[in-house]
Parts: C-alpha cells; sequence; structure tokens
C-alpha cells in the first residue's frame, strides 16, 4: 500500500487551483509527507527558496513536509542561512514558527534542520535540506591528491 507519486495534484496554488507536488509519500491514501525540490545555481535565489517553502505547506494537510534544495553554489551555508530566517520569518498565516533543530552531520546526510510550526490543529514539520552538489571538499581533496602524487613521482 505504500506509493511515491511524483508531479501528482493537490492543494492549492494562489490562484486556487490544484498544485503540482514533486513527491508524495503515501500509506494507501493517506498522504504522510509532501517533498518540494528547488534548484539553486550559483546566487542564491531568496525570493525563489521562499516562495518553494511557502507553496509547499499549502500541498497537503499532512504533518511533515520536506524543502530540498540542489545547492549548485560556491557557498552552500548561505543557502541555509536564508532557510533558517524564512523559516523563522516568512510562514503563511497560520503557521506560527516553533523552532529549529539542526539535523546533526553524521555520516553522510546532507547539512539541514527541522523547522515546527503550531497550527490550530496540532504541530507540522518542515525539514530543511541542503544538497552540495558541487562537493567542493571532495573536489580540492582529489586536486591535493593530484599534487602530492605528481611531487612523489618528480
Amino acid at each position: 500500500g505504500w506509493s511515491v507519486p511524483d508531479q501528482s495534484k493537490g492543494g492549492f496554488t494562489a490562484k486556487g487551483n490544484p498544485g503540482e507536488r514533486d513527491l508524495l509519500l503515501q500509506k494507501d491514501s493517506t498522504t504522510l509527507a509532501v517533498i518540494e525540490a528547488v534548484v539553486c545555481k550559483t546566487s542564491v535565489s531568496k525570493q525563489n527558496l521562499t516562495s518553494h517553502f511557502q507553496k509547499l505547506v499549502g500541498y497537503s494537510t499532512c504533518r511533515l513536509f520536506f524543502h530540498l534544495t540542489y545547492a549548485y553554489s560556491e557557498n552552500p551555508s548561505s543557502i541555509l542561512d536564508h532557510l533558517k530566517e524564512t523559516a523563522a520569518h516568512d510562514a503563511p498565516d497560520g503557521f506560527k514558527y516553533l523552532r529549529h533543530e539542526d539535523i546533526p552531520l553524521t555520516d553522510s546526510r546532507p547539512t539541514g534542520f527541522i523547522a515546527r510550526y503550531a497550527l490550530q490543529s496540532g504541530e507540522v514539520k518542515v525539514v530543511f535540506l541542503v544538497l552540495d552538489m558541487i562537493q567542493h571538499r571532495q573536489r580540492e581533496a582529489a586536486k591535493t591528491s593530484a599534487a602530492n602524487q605528481r611531487s612523489v613521482e618528480s
């Protein structure tokens, strides 16, 4: 009974039409989570990141949402800083920001945090994840290794 439909219609757009959700996590006919992904190129498009967050929570009445950012940026931490700011100050009406907890950097999980919001009907969590697609540290390690190998061979 588990399914992960993509690009399904549901929730609402600003005009009241059904939104197009990137991914849903469903068990039978119950939506457990909605996932919204956004690509962030070299410069941080703050307005685009904020807009994706705001429309994400309008896509379902579930209690768990994921805001996934594919970061093609020289400074992915600036994206995370903006997301923390927008999570705290730009939630739609009816979503009262409570707090956020950073996701511990263990194993190979992406950088992120979990924001909690109070609604009249209970609490909602939004998991913000930032994936460093350029992987600067790994690329620099490879360059350092190659330079050291050349000097050993000389």
